[in-house]
């Protein structure tokens, strides 16, 4: 029974003390709102490689599949063999990858979206880098 009165007087207390000048609460105040920043030109910069990686890609893919020993290992034969659908595929990566840079940007996170699209253009080159390499060289 004297727990239960301990705690009613400290929760008597507390309220009183939230119902106070907000300078005196003992909850801190909230952070200010983080103001829209602009993209600057290392924005563009990522979204300009993103774009000819995926260029890239496009154009190592399609010398590669016209040799006799090279095949995608990845993407259905479907789609690489078709050069306008697998051209709007790559296109729609490209977009589907700068999109959330650009609104990244736009909430503050500016070095999250640098880190999301280094990561995007590392792997596309190491694939491009592969690419060119199985087309000059036949798999005996």
């Amino acid at each position: 029974m004297k727990n239960f009165f301990a705690l009613l007087f400290a929760l008597v207390l507390l309220s009183g003390n939230a119902l106070a000048e907000p300078s005196s609460t003992l909850l801190p105040s909230a952070p200010a709102p983080v103001a829209a920043t602009k993209p600057v030109l290392g924005d563009w910069n990522l979204a300009g490689s993103v774009v000819a990686t995926r260029v890239l890609d496009w154009t190592s893919t399609e010398e590669c599949i016209r040799r006799p020993w090279c095949h995608e290992a990845e993407l259905p034969n479907a789609l690489v063999h078709n050069k306008v659908g697998f051209a709007a595929f790559e296109g729609a990566m490209s977009v589907a990858s700068i999109l959330p840079q650009y609104e990244l940007t736009k909430h503050g996170h500016r070095k999250l979206a640098w880190l999301g699209q280094a990561v995007d253009v590392g792997v596309m080159a190491y694939t491009v880098n592969v690419n060119y390499r199985r087309d000059t060289t036949p798999v005996k």
